[in-house]
């Protein structure tokens, strides 16, 4: 497989993958908007950046301070 974006996304894996991420960060705007909030493209990005890095052994800082934290540490904090 190349390392195209475009090929990569003809590998059923990958599709899923994204496909899942784009379904939980749909989840998270819906809670958002219920409680009244709106979550901006750089906040997502943040916490799927900090999501990134739990994933790969670290131990990113997730804030929960405001109902938006909260609301964006479920992207961050997923169980297993």
């Amino acid at each position: 497989m190349k390392d195209s974006p475009t090929d990569r996304m003809k590998d059923p894996f990958y599709a899923r993958l994204l496909f899942k991420i784009e379904q939980m960060i749909c989840v998270a705007d819906a809670e958002a908007k219920s409680q009244g909030l709106e979550l901006t493209d750089s906040q997502v990005r943040s916490a799927l950046v900090k999501a990134q890095k739990k994933v790969a052994g670290g131990e990113p800082d997730i804030p929960n301070a405001t109902e938006r934290d909260r609301v964006l540490a479920m992207l961050i904090d997923v169980p297993d």
